[in-house]
């Protein structure tokens, strides 16, 4: 009779902690959230998300538990990825549009970075990233119509040929190697017209001087070569 109290505080003790599996168990100290989601800070909102999200991982599946943790889980990931959404539109609001698009190297380097959105949560990353794909494609039809009236233009439609290839830099973006092939392009045109005005000058044909330098100011007007030049040739066709 001694050895049976020991044997029954185990037995106790084990259908305790059947029963606490069952229901799920205790998975680490009780989280409580903000009354206020959107009011918390950054920092408290990850905090949450990093100790609901270990706690969910060792919650019994299908438990009143897990069901809560997941219920919580989704609340601070909803914020923190809304917020995160917010932080890439403003990026893409603040590199402009051209002609009512976001340039495409924009929309290409917020694309790559969304992974922490679908961390948080997976619903606001889906939205996202249509948003992002519609602008994409939009911006994409826009080159491709640009490329077809470049490769339409003839050779001596100077001007015209500079404005596109300038319209296919700002459209492609900053730092993309489409950008920079039109910028090499639109700047080879550019020399090859400044050493024409210049070869026209020492001509004296000065009408001629005029019409090139005025290519070059109206595709390039920080230029302040080609504007001091000009004011030259336009006082010799005066």
């Amino acid at each position: 009779m001694k050895n049976c109290k020991p044997v029954y505080s185990l037995f106790v003790l084990s259908i305790l902690a059947l029963f606490l599996a069952g229901c799920g168990g205790s998975t680490g100290p009780e989280i409580k959230l903000p009354p206020e989601p959107q009011a918390a800070s950054q920092a408290d909102l990850e905090s949450l998300f990093s100790q609901i999200s270990v706690q969910l991982q060792s919650a019994k599946p299908g438990s009143d538990n897990a069901s809560q943790l997941a219920g919580q889980l989704k609340t601070v990931g909803s914020e923190l990825a809304q917020r995160a959404a917010a932080v890439v539109r403003t990026r893409l609001s603040e590199a402009g549009r051209i002609e009512g698009r976001v340039p495409l190297g924009a929309i290409e380097r917020e694309l790559g970075s969304l992974d922490e959105i679908e961390r948080y949560d997976a619903d606001v990353h889906q939205e996202i990233s249509r948003d992002l794909t519609r602008e994409l494609e939009s911006t994409k039809a826009a080159i491709d119509s640009r490329e077809r009236e470049l490769i339409a233009l003839s050779e001596d439609r100077v001007l015209a040929r500079l404005q596109l290839l300038s319209m296919l830099s700002a459209l492609s973006g900053t730092g993309s190697q489409d950008q920079a092939r039109y910028a090499q392009e639109r700047d080879g045109i550019l020399r090859e017209v400044s050493k024409e005005a210049e070869e026209a000058i020492r001509n004296e044909d000065y009408e001629k001087a005029q019409d090139l330098l005025n290519i070059v100011q109206e595709v390039n007007p920080e230029d302040e070569q080609a504007r001091l030049r000009k004011c030259e040739v336009d006082g010799k066709v005066a």
